[in-house]
């Protein structure tokens, strides 16, 4: 029987955070049906069956929406829903954001599809035109870290913008004596929100910080309100190396750490599970689980054990 072990981080399947939006399609507009635990979508103008009400999970992308009844996905073009002739998926994920490829899981094996649902060998290069601060083409943000606060500085390009904004928070709040610093021991961060939108950027920050002899690494969520914190790993030593300030914010590219004689993606595992773990190729990473058992864990974080 096939085992999925979920584990709890921040990066969220693209089609579950979907749940929480409605979904939008040139030819549809898409409502929810529900009958006791099960999930369809119909046409809300008339009030066609798009998915029929029999499955656990849907969520839908800018290509897709997928249908899961809690062992396969079922894949359903947005301006069609004629469900491609794929069966047994067991796993899905987008190459990037807005992205139009997928790596999915059949079985234990990998394949690639386009948008289409056809299978491809290779990958085409993408380009991503996209404008998150209204018409300019840079939105730049930098975060600073200092002595007792967190700057966060923003530069629309706007014109007749002749000064950055600038917000601070105090961290003193949450830490009253530990300093902060990046993952990779730097105290600022450049990056471009229009180019990194199709990464999955989100306002998730991670800093490092030591409690004795212990590297904690920290999660920081700007919010409308203040900041909220939470410790994600602690106790970790990083044995690959990797660029924190492209990891983070931007597309899911977690690294490797050790626990002990046991290994972990981070931010994926809270807790090293691993006795062998490659890197990941496209969406996935061959492991070798605690137990002997071996599978492929996808960057949406779930274990897929081999059946």
């Amino acid at each position: 029987m096939t085992m999925k072990y979920v584990y709890n981080f921040i990066f969220f399947k693209l089609f579950v955070l979907s749940l929480q939006a409605q979904p939008f399609t040139e030819n549809f507009d898409l409502v929810w049906k529900k009958e006791g635990d099960k999930t369809g979508l119909a046409d809300r103008h008339t009030d066609t069956t798009l998915i029929p009400v029999e499955y656990k999970e849907i969520g839908c992308d800018n290509n897709f929406c997928f249908a899961f009844d809690g062992t396969f996905y079922t894949l359903f073009p947005l301006q069609t829903f004629k469900k491609l002739s794929i069966s047994n998926i067991r796993d899905v994920v987008q190459r990037v954001r807005f992205s139009n490829y997928y790596h999915i899981l059949i079985g234990n094996e990998l394949k690639w599809i386009d948008k289409n649902g056809n299978f491809i060998d290779s990958l085409p290069a993408e380009q991503f035109d996209l404008r998150v601060c209204g018409t300019v083409e840079h939105c730049n943000r930098r975060i600073e870290v200092k002595t007792d606060s967190l700057l966060l500085i923003t530069s629309t390009g706007y014109p007749g913008d002749e000064y950055d904004k600038i917000d601070t928070i105090n961290i003193r709040k949450y830490f009253k004596k530990t300093s902060l610093k990046f993952l990779n021991n730097n105290n600022a961060f450049n990056y471009n929100e229009n180019t990194n939108l199709y990464k999955g950027i989100s306002p998730h920050f991670f800093f490092q910080f030591k409690k004795g002899k212990k590297i904690n690494i920290v999660l920081i969520e700007k919010d409308s309100v203040g900041i909220k914190t939470q410790i994600v790993v602690d106790n970790i030593n990083m044995i690959k190396g990797f660029d924190a300030l492209e990891t983070f914010p931007g597309y899911f590219s977690p690294f490797i750490y050790r626990q002990r004689n046991l290994f972990g993606y981070f931010p994926i595992n809270k807790n090293a599970v691993y006795k062998n773990i490659s890197a990941f190729n496209g969406g996935y990473a061959r492991f070798t689980y605690k137990d002997g058992k071996e599978g492929w864990l996808s960057t949406n974080g779930v274990a897929n054990f081999d059946k």
